[in-house]
């Protein structure tokens, strides 16, 4: 074997400035930089760079450019971490062109073997530094809130010997410096005395877990030149600051000068034996007569009077009496006071003296008042409250001179409002309601609140019943004007029940009151509102108002064709809003196959915008008859249930049909599936209705959706839709091809037409055609435009056939 040979080891050359390791420099997903000893930037990676971009620094430079990205005060702390060789420093205020620090960086340093560079790795730590500053604004409001206290207080640690802060009217009655004034010692800051004095109250405090209040008044210590008026007595206070699980974290420290009450009780102890049991009745006002007129009286009564002592005695009492009201002192003044009056006999001597008490009654009579007020008015409106309109119908009945009528208002969906934006957004909604329904009312009418979401109007001097009935809608009018509710415009939304009773047939009370409530129910029906109504449906409606008060909605409609020859033969109306950043959103319009609240949206909403539709339809359809559209071209549009249950629905088509000038048969209504299963008679009438003014009607969804087929052997229709869930699965599957064919059949036993709609595909729209399907419409036809592009593109569908 061959003895190794012994080679020198080079010594490892020394780093250079420029790292050169392994890790990709360029691809850290952390900011970067190589930093010279004199904060000279030699290298920054792409994450600096990017950091820099955010600040609107688009070319950093190397050097020293960079430091202006940096404020003053963090300049100064990197410049001493270089030159201290520290290994971290910050946080850096980062302000880059705005002159403002929009960021925080903390600053890891790793210096160079050679000590000549240093590379510095940046942490964002805004969040942290935002969180401190906001602390520390909190602190300063919760100081400023506690130094407004108009009562000196003070703060102390849990074994009471450290004061932890006071406020700056405890500071000034011990005079105490301001740099004491948090985390001193109790006893330098009250003195020994007044400490060794707190010392029981404090120990009572920690073990009772109660608040004590020092037996004997303090007495503040005082300049030796100072009168005896002038000296200063406390009330002292202790109580304790408890956890939620009841642990003692600290103790508050109440004072209160009661020097005025102090002077009076000696004032009082030095004429005891003028005044004698007088002095026992404190605060109350106590006079002595002998012979008819007053030999003596107590302070509290010259303050019921208003008059010194030298103008009460030797003066009959019965001057300073009014004979009206009962029970009333004059004052100085010439004003009433009212009182209670005690007269006990004295048997002092041969003429005995009559002792008065006299109590002050006004603060007594104003309780009363108040507290009758209360048990007559509902606290959140000051509306009468239930017992007290019972007892006011109770009254107007038993006088029959003109009929009468009660109306019961009931807030819809107002649990679900409450829930959602808050108990104080809830009431101050309550009270807008109120106001609106106190002010169109007249003097002789009157508003209770039954309860927390139901309103009572009680209307005592009618004429007929069609008045009643005018003033529920006028009321339902006003109380459906938008209102701003935690940032948004919320709809009260408003059930009105009636009830009528004449002089020739008068109800009783609770009969009235039972009709009302039985007709609030019958009006509210199917349209009861939904179990719950989250923050996203509010926003939603009141995104909805402000575009129509905006002209920001629009209706965008798609083409349907007929099968046979291609022939278009009307278009889907399509709810769609103008979104500011100009480009078109689609809104859940009151949709045919939606129950009565399509995502939670109210019935006022759904009315308004279901008619909104019907006009903007009209208006749009009316210059199509002076460019050779057809006479069977038509504009389908949803009908849903809140919407057909309107009263005067059929008399608002028409009003629209005669205001756009427009034939009704321009017109096609799609009926949802919850119409078609209210009572068949009212249906049948309003059906009738539509057919005589021209509008055309259909029903829809059909297919996999289940419906009363039944109902369709009886009802006034043109036209069923096979709705978009069957079409979806043509033509594989093999249940949707069948349910398809069996929409087709029922139509052709009907002599009816049929419309498929989502035909999005080549496929869908050969299996339609080959069934024999009338219509179809969808994306494979053609996607919904607006009123002016139809136009253009059913011109360039190859014109408009001359024959249906």
């Amino acid at each position: 074997m061959t003895a190794p040979t012994s080679t020198p080891i080079e010594a490892p050359a020394a780093p250079t400035p420029t790292p050169t390791t392994a890790l990709d420099w360029e691809q850290l997903g952390v900011p970067m930089i190589m930093l010279a000893n004199d904060a000279r930037m030699l290298r920054a990676n792409k994450a600096f760079r990017l950091l820099a971009l955010s600040a609107d620094c688009e070319d950093i430079g190397t050097g020293t450019d960079w430091l202006s990205m940096l404020d003053t005060d963090a300049r100064t702390q990197l410049y001493a971490a270089l030159a201290e060789r520290r290994t971290h420093v910050g946080p850096l205020g980062w302000v880059g062109n705005s002159g403002l620090p929009v960021r925080w960086l903390s600053a890891s340093l790793r210096w160079q073997v050679q000590g000549t560079s240093c590379l510095c790795v940046l942490h964002d730590v805004t969040p942290v530094k935002q969180s401190e500053q906001l602390m520390q604004v909190h602190m300063e409001a919760a100081l400023e809130r506690i130094d407004g206290i108009p009562l000196p207080m003070a703060y102390l640690d849990v074994p009471g010997h450290t004061c932890l802060y006071t406020n700056a009217l405890f500071a000034q009655t011990f005079e105490v410096p301001a740099h004491k004034r948090h985390g001193s010692a109790w006893a330098e800051v009250v003195g020994r005395d007044l400490a060794r004095v707190c010392r029981p109250a404090i120990d009572h405090v920690q073990r009772m877990r109660t608040a004590i209040r020092l037996e004997q008044p303090y007495l503040l210590p005082a300049p030796p030149d100072t009168a005896p008026e002038d000296q200063r007595w406390l009330q002292i206070t202790l109580a304790p600051h408890l956890d939620r699980v009841s642990v003692l974290i600290g103790l508050y420290v109440l004072v209160e000068d009661t020097t005025q009450s102090y002077a009076q009780s000696q004032s009082m102890q030095a004429s005891r034996q003028r005044l004698g049991r007088m002095v026992q009745a404190g605060r109350e006002g106590i006079a002595m007569e002998q012979a008819g007129l007053v030999v003596d009286a107590n302070p509290a009564l010259c303050r019921l009077l208003d008059r010194p002592l030298d103008q009460i005695i030797g003066r009959p009492l019965q001057d300073f009496v009014l004979p009206t009201p009962a029970n009333a002192l004059r004052r100085a003044d010439g004003s009433a006071l009212a009182v209670e009056w005690i007269e006990r006999r004295q048997p002092i001597s041969d003429s005995p003296v009559v002792v008065s008490v006299i109590r002050d009654a006004s603060e007594a009579i104003r309780s009363s008042t108040h507290i009758h007020h209360l048990l007559h008015h509902d606290p959140l409106t000051g509306l009468a409250n239930r017992a007290a309109l019972l007892a006011l119908i109770r009254h107007d009945l038993a006088q029959p001179q003109h009929n009468a009528g009660l109306l019961h208002i009931g807030l819809d969906r107002f649990d679900a409002l409450e829930a959602t934006v808050g108990l104080e957004q809830a009431d101050l909604l309550l009270r807008e309601v109120a106001k609106r329904l106190r002010i169109p009312l007249r003097s002789s009418d009157s508003v209770a609140c039954a309860d927390r979401q139901a309103f009572w109007v009680w209307v005592p001097e009618l004429r007929q019943e069609s008045d009643l009935e005018a003033i529920a809608r006028r009321l339902k009018a006003d109380l459906e004007t938008p209102i701003t509710l935690a940032g948004m415009q919320v709809v009260v939304e408003a059930s009105i029940g009636t009830a009528y009773s004449t002089t020739e047939a008068p109800l009783a009370v609770q009969t009235l009151v039972q009709n009302a409530q039985i007709a609030l129910q019958q009006s509210r029906g199917a349209t009861a509102g939904p179990s719950s109504v989250g923050l996203k449906v509010l926003r939603l409606e009141s995104q909805i108002r402000n575009a129509l008060a905006n002209q920001a909605l629009a209706l965008h409609f798609q083409p349907q064709l007929r099968c046979s020859d291609g022939a278009p033969i009307g278009a889907d109306a399509r709810l769609r809003w103008h979104h500011p950043d100009d480009h078109w959103l689609d809104l859940p319009a009151p949709a045919a196959g939606s129950p009565a609240y399509p995502g939670g949206l109210s019935p006022s909403l759904l009315q308004t915008l279901g008619l909104w539709m019907i006009r903007a339809a009209a208006r749009a359809a009316r210059p199509w008859q002076h460019v050779g559209m057809p006479a069977w071209f038509s504009v389908a549009l949803p009908i849903s249930a809140a919407q057909w249950q309107q009263r005067d629905f059929i008399a608002q088509v028409q009003r629209i049909l005669v205001e756009e000038q427009i034939p009704g048969t321009w017109l096609e209504f799609k009926l949802a599936g919850a119409i078609l299963q209210q009572p068949s008679a009212p249906v049948d009438e309003r059906l009738g209705a539509l057919r005589q003014l021209g509008v055309r009607l259909s029903v829809e969804p059909l297919g996999l959706e289940a419906i009363a087929l039944e109902r369709l052997r009886t009802l006034a229709i043109d036209k069923l839709k096979i709705g978009r869930l069957c079409v979806a699965g043509l033509p594989g599957d093999a249940t949707c091809a069948v349910a398809a064919r069996a929409v087709l059949d029922l139509a052709r036993s009907r002599g009816l037409s049929v419309i498929a709609e989502g035909v999005d595909t080549e496929a869908q729209h050969r299996f339609m055609v080959e069934n024999g399907c009338d219509f179809v419409q969808g994306n494979a036809i053609g996607p919904g435009m607006q009123a002016t592009e139809l136009q253009d593109w059913l011109a360039q569908a190859g014109g408009i056939p001359t024959s249906c």
